[in-house]
């Protein structure tokens, strides 16, 4: 039982998270016709300047290059 009751826990904290994201997606989507990014990754790679190569920058229309 000790393996099936952690079986179910798994099962039902995946749910719940699968649940939370699509609540974050209908609440933050964009408007119809215009297009959105996610960029995904480790925090140091995506929000230093340094690790993440500017791509933040172009895609908000504040590239310099």
């Amino acid at each position: 039982w000790e393996i099936y009751n952690a079986y179910e826990a798994a099962l039902s904290f995946y749910s719940e998270g699968r649940d939370n994201l699509l609540n974050v997606y209908q609440r933050e989507k964009p408007d119809e016709g215009k297009i959105s990014v996610a960029l995904l990754g480790r925090p140091y790679a995506i929000m230093q300047n340094s690790m993440n190569k500017g791509i933040p920058d172009i895609f908000s229309g504040n590239y310099l290059g």
